[in-house]
């Protein structure tokens, strides 16, 4: 499912639980839970592994640009083409601003485990699929089926003031054929809220995660394996708001460390250039105009700054910009739900041979409950990203998404997602455009068991011949909660 979701929103999980006697208790679940796991997921661990001889599992997959906490830049990134399945809260009826798949998941809400004043909700997902281009390349395609395992822990606070919560996920996968595609991604992290008055609260986070770079990336540096690289990041927020007037200031740091590639022969491929760091500050100021509008204006900072003072080419890359935006939130009868900023930005480099990028940017997120059983969902953006590419200062990046989803039973979910993307890069004579699309069937049988079939197709088309490629993944997915 296609989502937009609005920086600032937040939804609470869970309720508490009660035992009966002639029923297996929270903790009896989670013992069987935790003996589970381990059980399953050594028996997926390579021989290589176990051998410990040192050899870095990684491998391509359908993936987008990612952004750490703050919205600072980072390379493409591995993420798995299925969209994550989602449960919220047990309650029976619509709420106002409400699609769909959240309507449909709280009537399937795990009731988790308690422990304390938290609520502990473990996860593990098993999916199977084939992919018929694995490299994403225009010639000599090569297809391969790949087993992934998605191990999940999440740890909620259940507390009338403040918040502090934490989780852990991880994906194993395992190619058929081509072993060396094989990576192991994980993150940890946690986030927090401090209530300070009714309409004043901090929150505060921070987290550490071990990511490979998709084959896709223009970035990619052709490696015998994909290249695999860690990103630490934090942040700090504050909101206040009185009247009709609030106040949101938020600050955010990331650091991405690359770890080596090495070609087919066994040479040696140079990433310590691409490690950096990332600074960013945003001060957003809302305006209610009455309950069911606000108007809005954002501005934010970011630099970033690289650890070698010139990459391997002799380019300084290090840059800061700004943008400034301003829009509107609207709630339109409570069926359609519009967010969306305009303004301009820009982007300055340090080398006189990188060209700078600056321009209009806007972002607009649409969510129209049709009917009690269909949400259409809307995204446009406009952004700069971050890129190594040799010649390339940036990537003017806009892309367009539209979502379905229709509840055809009461525990049945269709969906489809078409999305295109245009990529400017600056400083070289490349555009490229990228269309995607995915049609999905959800299919929640239990609480704490839901299965999902799929397609994720993709094209691009790029003014450097080499760089065009078709690939199309089918997958079947099933996922076990607690």
């Amino acid at each position: 499912m296609l989502k937009y979701v609005r920086e600032g929103s937040s939804r609470k999980d869970g309720g508490k639980t009660s035992e009966a006697p002639g029923r297996l208790t929270n903790s009896h679940r989670l013992a069987a839970f935790a003996l589970m796991l381990p059980v399953s997921l050594f028996a997926f661990v390579p021989q290589s592994v176990a051998a410990a001889t040192g050899e870095r599992m990684s491998g391509p997959d359908a993936g987008a640009l990612a952004e750490p906490l703050g919205g600072a830049l980072v390379p493409w990134v591995e993420t798995p083409s299925e969209a994550p399945i989602v449960l919220a809260q047990t309650s029976a009826g619509p709420q106002r601003g409400e699609g769909i798949e959240e309507r449909v998941s709280r009537r399937f809400q795990p009731e988790g485990a308690r422990s304390g004043s938290f609520l502990v909700f473990p996860s593990i997902g098993i999916t199977g699929r084939w992919d018929d281009n694995i490299f994403s390349t225009n010639t000599n395609e090569v297809d391969d089926f790949v087993t992934l395992v998605n191990p999940a822990l999440r740890l909620q606070s259940d507390w009338n003031n403040h918040a502090l919560n934490f989780s852990a996920d991880a994906e194993f996968a395992r190619f058929s054929d081509r072993s060396r595609e094989d990576y192991q991604d994980y993150n940890v992290g946690f986030d927090s809220r401090v209530d300070v008055r009714r309409s004043t609260n901090i929150t505060a986070g921070a987290a550490f995660g071990v990511q490979h770079e998709q084959r896709s990336s223009p970035d990619d540096v052709g490696g015998l394996e994909p290249t695999e690289f860690a990103v630490t990041s934090a942040q700090v927020g504050v909101f206040h708001g009185f009247n009709r007037v609030s106040f949101g200031l938020n600050g955010s740091v990331s650091r991405l460390d690359f770890d080596d590639a090495r070609t087919a022969a066994g040479a040696n491929i140079n990433n310590d250039d691409r490690d950096r760091s990332e600074y960013s500050a945003s001060l957003r100021i809302g305006l209610e105009i009455n309950p069911t509008s606000e108007a809005q204006v954002v501005g934010s900072y970011n630099q970033t700054e690289y650890d070698a003072s010139l990459d391997d080419l002799g380019f300084n890359r290090e840059s800061d910009g700004y943008a400034i935006q301003g829009g509107l939130v609207l709630d339109l009868t409570g069926t359609v739900f519009v967010d969306f900023l305009v303004g301009v930005f820009a982007q300055s480099f340090d080398d006189t041979g990188l060209p700078d990028v600056n321009g209009s940017t806007f972002q607009l997120g649409v969510d129209w409950n049709v009917t009690t059983l269909t949400t259409v969902t809307a995204a446009v953006s406009r952004s700069v990203e971050e890129t190594t590419l040799t010649g390339t200062s940036g990537v003017l990046r806009t892309s367009a998404a539209l979502g379905i989803d229709h509840e055809l039973l009461r525990n049945l979910i269709l969906s489809a997602d078409v999305s295109n993307v245009i990529e400017d890069f600056r400083g070289i004579a490349r555009d490229d455009r990228t269309f995607d699309f995915r049609a999905a069937a959800q299919y929640l049988i239990h609480p704490r068991f839901v299965a999902e079939f799929g397609v994720n197709m993709t094209t691009r088309d790029s003014d450097v011949a080499a760089q065009d490629f078709d690939r199309n993944r089918y997958f079947l997915r099933f996922v076990g909660r607690l």
